[in-house]
């Protein structure tokens, strides 16, 4: 059970919803058992078009704009972990 912790909720899928449905249910749930308080939602649209893996097995983020906002989700997580 997770307690006394708050989400970022990431999703993606190969079209260009990135899974906002998922998210939105997720954010519901999750939400629920946090007093409605979620640090963030993402979604990643176009995952097969907007990322690859490298030859040494890492992923990549093609699209600049998917991961500028990654990278902001993560700063933000990283100032709520402290």
């Amino acid at each position: 059970m997770i307690t006394n912790q708050l989400p970022t909720l990431l999703a993606t899928s190969p079209g260009p919803g990135g899974g906002k449905s998922v998210l939105a249910h997720a954010e519901k749930v999750f939400g629920g058992y946090m007093a409605g308080k979620v640090i963030s939602t993402t979604p990643f649209p176009s995952y097969y078009q907007n990322s690859e893996l490298t030859s040494e097995g890492e992923l990549t983020i093609t699209d600049e704009a998917i991961a500028i906002q990654i990278q902001e989700v993560v700063a933000e997580l990283e100032e709520h972990l402290g």
